[in-house]
């Protein structure tokens, strides 16, 4: 039933999307790929620039969330495999995103209230 489907897929991105406020709102290539990620719960190949470090980097990651923050930008929380935590990624710094076919966890227990709470009163 595509209705059901459709549905379920929803409800797998309720809590894990903070929509913008700005109306002028950056465009990113990636957040419709990194969408079908978290609710497909497909890892997701990402080649990362790092602007602290400045240094590029492949990254395997499980995409768990996403939010746009106060400087227009997209960001998405994931399981990073190559610093096994959860890490945070600008979309705007990503410079190659591939589709794998490694499937992971879906992770029941995580939204955005929990994460933010957690990060500013751990």
């Amino acid at each position: 039933n595509t209705v059901h489907s459709h549905k379920n897929q929803s409800k797998k991105l309720n809590n894990r999307i903070t929509p913008s406020s700005n109306t002028k709102a950056e465009e990113s290539n990636w957040l419709s790929t990194i969408q079908k990620a978290i609710i497909n719960t497909t890892v997701l190949s990402i080649f990362y620039h790092s602007i602290y470090k400045d240094e590029k980097t492949e990254r395997h990651i499980e995409p768990l969330g996403l939010y746009f923050t106060e400087y227009k930008v997209w960001v998405v929380i994931a399981y990073c495999k190559l610093r096994k935590e959860l890490r945070e990624f600008r979309l705007d710094r990503i410079l190659e995103i591939k589709i794998t076919t490694e499937i992971f966890d879906y992770q029941e227990d995580f939204n955005l209230t929990k994460y933010f709470q957690n990060l500013y009163d751990p």
